[in-house]
């Protein structure tokens, strides 16, 4: 091959070359996307334990003052925002010892806010007042009696 035909396909290849090059950079469409994943969310490791006691011993139609301590003893923060009484129960040896009259219950707790995040191990304490209704009748099988407070927290 002759000099001058060398230099034409060498110049050639290279003009092909950038030609390519050139509309390679810029060959490509525009679109929008979309498309899913996945994470899991962890379960709660907290439990919380709720204890309350009375002070003073109750009568009907009179409260007595009770201290709550609510614990988390679980491995991860918890937020209780109230605690409720959910029920009274009596000991064995009270068995007559109503603890609801006409559908309702003869020992009631207005709901004590709590309001706190718990750390693990932490604690907090709180104080409510738990009421014993007059029923209107004999409530005798209650004299001495002592009474199982449930509570809930939320």
């Amino acid at each position: 091959m002759s000099r001058p035909m060398t230099k034409r396909l060498t110049v050639s290849i290279g003009v092909v070359s950038a030609l390519a090059l050139t509309t390679g950079a810029f060959a490509y469409f525009t679109t929008a996307g979309s498309g899913t994943g996945t994470a899991t969310v962890g379960s709660s490791a907290s439990t919380i334990v709720i204890k309350g006691s009375t002070s003073g011993a109750l009568f009907p139609s009179a409260s007595s003052p009770v201290e709550i301590m609510v614990k988390n003893t679980g491995t991860q923060s918890a937020h209780v925002g109230s605690v409720s009484l959910t029920g009274v129960a009596a000991d064995s040896g009270h068995s007559s010892c109503e603890t609801s009259h006409s559908s309702e219950p003869v020992f009631t707790m207005t709901a004590v806010s709590i309001e706190k995040t718990l750390k693990s191990g932490e604690e907090v304490k709180a104080s409510g007042s738990l009421q014993m209704k007059d029923t209107g009748v004999s409530q005798d099988g209650c004299q001495g009696a002592t009474l199982t407070l449930n509570f809930t927290s939320n």
